[in-house]
C-alpha cells in the first residue's frame, strides 16, 4: 500500500484531519492588527465550551478573562514579534467561566511568497497535569529540606523555600541564575561534582561539602531528569558539629579506656557478646584479647554466682545503672576474684551497650582480712595480760624517769592502803 502526500489542491481533505484532531486548533489573521480568530475545530469548542459562531472575529485573549497578569504571556509577543513558533501554558477560562491550564503552541503561517498570513494555535488542556505540579510544589515548600533543580548548564530552574533559605538568599534572586556565578566558591565542590557527573552520567550522586562562605556543611543528592538535575539538600551542620564532638569525647574515651587501672568491658544489650575490652582487663583476667571478643561471659564462665548476674541484670533493668556492686569474678587460670562492679547503658552508634567497670578488691580484702585478725589478737593478749595483772599477789608498780607513781595492780594499791590514783 502506498501512500501520497496531500495535494495543495485539497482543501477539504486539511479542513477533515484538522477537525479530527483531539486538541484545539485555532488559526488567526496575521494580517489583522488584533489577529482575529477565523477557524475553530471541534476540539476547541469542546475544550472552551464557545461555539465557533461566538468566537470568530474575536482575539484569542478573550480566554484569559481578566487574569491577564500571566508571564508567559510577554513569551507569546516576542515570538509573534519574531515570527517564530513558542509553547507556553497559560490560564485560561472557559464559558462557565471554570479555570483550565491550556499549554499553547502558536506557529507562525507563511505563503508562497514567504509573508506572514497566519498564525496557527494548538491548545491541549493540561489542567490535571499542573494542578499535580502545584501540589508537588506546595509539598515541596512545606519541606524541610532544600530542593532545586538546574538545567544542564547549571542554571536554577526552582528553589524550594528551604533551599533558599540555606543559600541565604531567596529563590526570586537564584531563578534564572547560573550556580557557578551565583556562589563561586563551590566551583570546585564535590556538590557540583556530584552534580555535573549526575547530568553527564545519568546516574544518582551524593556528596557531603563545606559552604565556608555561609559556615554551613550540606549533604546533597542529584537526580538526573530529561532537562537537567533535580538537588536535594540537607543543612547537616549541626549534625556535622555533633559529630565532631562524639568523635572527641570517643577520642577522649578511648584514651581513658586504654589507661584504665580498671577492667572495662564494652558488651552488647542485644546478646551480652563482648565487643571490647581494656588491657587492664586482660591483663586482671588472664586471657588474650581473641579469647574474649565476640564472646559471652556464660562462655568463659565468668561469673562464679549466676545470683549474682540475675540480681545486677533485675537492677539494671530498673534504674539503668548499678553501682558499686561486689560480686565474684572467675578468672582463665580458675581464681576467684572478688571485684566491685559498675555498669551503666550507653549507645554506640546506633547499637545499645552496656559499659562495665571492674575493680579488683581480693588483695584489699584479704589485707582487712588480716587486720581484722591482727586486731583480734591484739585484743585477745592484752585480756590476757589485764587478767594476769589482775590475778598477781605480788605489788606491781613503776616508777618513771621522773619521781612519779605509775599505775599499779589491785594487790600492791591494797599493800600501800590506798587506791593506784592516790
Amino acid at each position: 500500500m502506498t501512500t501520497s502526500p496531500i495535494s495543495p489542491g485539497d482543501p477539504q481533505l486539511l479542513h477533515q484531519a484538522i477537525a479530527a484532531c483531539t486538541v484545539g486548533v485555532i488559526l488567526t489573521n496575521a494580517q489583522h492588527v488584533d489577529h482575529p480568530i477565523v477557524y475553530v475545530n471541534p476540539a476547541f469548542e469542546r475544550l472552551s465550551g464557545y461555539a465557533a459562531a461566538e468566537v470568530l472575529h474575536r482575539n484569542c485573549r478573550f480566554l484569559q478573562g481578566q487574569d491577564r497578569d500571566q508571564p508567559h504571556l510577554e513569551e507569546i509577543r516576542q515570538a509573534m514579534a519574531e515570527e517564530r513558533s513558542v509553547t507556553v501554558t497559560l490560564r485560561n477560562y472557559r464559558k462557565d467561566g471554570t479555570l483550565f491550564y491550556n499549554e499553547l503552541t502558536v506557529s507562525p503561517v507563511h505563503d508562497a511568497a514567504g509573508t506572514l498570513t497566519h498564525y496557527l494555535g494548538f491548545q491541549n488542556d493540561v489542567t490535571a497535569r499542573e494542578e499535580a505540579t502545584q501540589q508537588l510544589v506546595s509539598t515541596l515548600e512545606r519541606i524541610t529540606d532544600g530542593v532545586a533543580a538546574v538545567d544542564h548548564n547549571m542554571t536554577f530552574r526552582y528553589l524550594n523555600a528551604a533551599a533558599a533559605n540555606i543559600a541565604g538568599q531567596r529563590p526570586e534572586d537564584l531563578i534564572g541564575h547560573n550556580m557557578l556565578t551565583s556562589f563561586p566558591d563551590l566551583a570546585d565542590s564535590a556538590v557540583v561534582q556530584a552534580i555535573e557527573q549526575s547530568s553527564t552520567t545519568g546516574t544518582i550522586q551524593t556528596a557531603v561539602s563545606h559552604l565556608k562562605r555561609l559556615g554551613k556543611w550540606v549533604e546533597v543528592t542529584a537526580y538526573p531528569a530529561a532537562d537537567g538535575v533535580s538537588v536535594f539538600v540537607q543543612d547537616i551542620t549541626a549534625q556535622y558539629q555533633a559529630k565532631e564532638q562524639q568523635r572527641g569525647s570517643y577520642e577522649r574515651f578511648n584514651t581513658i579506656f586504654e589507661a584504665a587501672p580498671i577492667a572495662i568491658i564494652v558488651a552488647r544489650v542485644s546478646d551480652h557478646r563482648y565487643i571490647d575490652v581494656n588491657p587492664t582487663f586482660l591483663q586482671q583476667s588472664g586471657y588474650h584479647r581473641e579469647e574474649v571478643i565476640g564472646r559471652t561471659p556464660f562462655d568463659l564462665d565468668f561469673w562464679v554466682n549466676p545470683l549474682q548476674f540475675e540480681d545486677v541484670g533485675r537492677t539494671l533493668q530498673a534504674e539503668g545503672k548499678v553501682l558499686n556492686r561486689e560480686v565474684q569474678f572467675r578468672l582463665k587460670s580458675g581464681v576467684v576474684a572478688d571485684s566491685v562492679l559498675s555498669v551503666v547503658s550507653v549507645t554506640i552508634g546506633a547499637e545499645a551497650c552496656f559499659v562495665t567497670l571492674i575493680r579488683d578488691i581480693t588483695q584489699e580484702k584479704q589485707a582487712r582480712l588480716l587486720l581484722v585478725e591482727s586486731e583480734q589478737r591484739a585484743h585477745q593478749l592484752a585480756v590476757q595480760l589485764q587478767r594476769t595483772l589482775d590475778l598477781s599477789l605480788d605489788m606491781i608498780t613503776t616508777i618513771g624517769p621522773r619521781p612519779k607513781w605509775s599505775p599499779s595492780a589491785p594487790p600492791a594499791s591494797a599493800s600501800w592502803a590506798m587506791r593506784p590514783r592516790n
